[in-house]
């Protein structure tokens, strides 16, 4: 891997995809207050802290034996996504996607494990089969929700060497091989990032939210999940204060009320069929200027087609490694994969002009 890496340092970064899945722990100020949460346990520490730190070391166990068991013969080589960091109650995970059956079993697998750690572990032994304090009413309630969004990098968004030694140049193809491998060492900071966050403050145990493309994306899969809809709602620092659509896929499987809030949401609530979804996120789209992702329906290797907006990027950020590249004594910088000749010659044109 280090060769690899090392090979990459003045080429410009490779567009590519990554997802990103959070659980958090819904309740836990409350359940760290309450009567139960205070209890010693056997370790002799409040059972609050007992609760998380199995979250912590346990979930992520789950969650990537859930995905190894939904493998097919069209995903085998895919990865896991790994621990990007954990956010007080929250841990988010991330991984680089290259297609639609990518992202659909990560999030299939993530959804099993957010059901899967609630009943076995969070659940109590009440024959209503409730969650540990309950379904909601009480304060004290303790449960388990997510959501999930994507982003492409390296722009507009960006990874960040966390402990930065100095050696990783900002927008290489090296940083960003990095980071695939080891998102545990870098931050990712950008406008997609910031919405993810904002969304997932608004999901429940019953909604899983998505981001406007991660929607998309889920829609334009071969055997696509339902999307919801809800009321948009403005998102602080999003969009300039434009309602962002409110999406979701249902997690009520495995309650005990599932049955009753599924009729009730016929009864009372709106179902819009796939296309109508599509057409509304892509309007959206075009209204906020938020990039369609693009990924292809099966894995490929190559990298997805990446926008405009990303080869005006690297056109500029060649001029910048080039120099370092000088600076360096070392070789102009390799040509993005999947450019033709003539990209190629007209972006080393544009960096000899520049260095002038």
């Amino acid at each position: 891997m280090e060769s690899m890496v090392s090979d990459q340092k003045f080429k410009p970064a490779d567009y590519r995809v990554r997802l990103f899945l959070s659980a958090d722990l819904s309740g836990s100020t409350a359940f760290k207050n309450s009567g139960v949460g205070q209890v010693v346990g056997s370790e002799g520490v409040p059972s609050w802290v007992s609760t998380f730190s199995a979250f912590y070391r346990n979930f992520p166990a789950v969650f990537t034996t859930i995905f190894d068991r939904r493998k097919s013969a069209d995903t085998t080589d895919c990865k896991c996504p790994s621990l990007w960091k954990a956010v007080g109650d929250e841990l988010v995970f991330c991984s680089r996607v290259r297609s639609k059956d990518e992202v659909k079993l990560c999030v299939d697998s993530f959804i099993d494990a957010l059901h899967h750690y609630r009943s076995q572990t969070l659940q109590s032994s009440e024959p209503d089969g409730s969650s540990m304090l309950g379904d909601g009413e009480s304060e004290s309630q303790l449960d388990l929700k997510g959501a999930g969004w994507l982003a492409t990098f390296p722009h507009p968004n960006l990874a960040i060497k966390i402990i930065d030694d100095g050696d990783l140049l900002k927008f290489s193809e090296e940083t960003e091989l990095a980071a695939d491998e080891d998102p545990f060492s870098f931050d990712f900071v950008g406008k997609a990032i910031d919405t993810g966050f904002r969304i997932a403050k608004n999901a429940k145990r019953s909604r899983f939210v998505l981001s406007v493309q991660l929607a998309q994306t889920l829609l334009a899969t071969e055997e696509g999940r339902i999307v919801y809809v809800d009321t948009p709602q403005e998102l602080r620092g999003v969009n300039r204060g434009a309602p962002y659509p409110s999406l979701y896929l249902d997690t009520m499987d495995h309650f005990h009320f599932s049955e009753v809030r599924k009729m009730e949401r016929e009864m009372f609530g709106k179902v819009f069929t796939p296309k109508h979804i599509s057409d509304y996120l892509r309007a959206y789209c075009e209204a906020v200027g938020t990039e369609e992702i693009c990924l292809p329906d099966k894995i490929t290797y190559g990298c997805p087609p990446p926008p405009k907006s990303y080869t005006e990027f690297v056109d500029a950020q060649r001029c910048h490694l080039q120099s370092q590249a000088d600076l360096d004594g070392d070789t102009e910088p390799e040509p993005l994969e999947g450019s033709s000749d003539e990209e190629v010659a007209e972006a080393n044109l544009s960096s000899i002009t520049s260095v002038r």
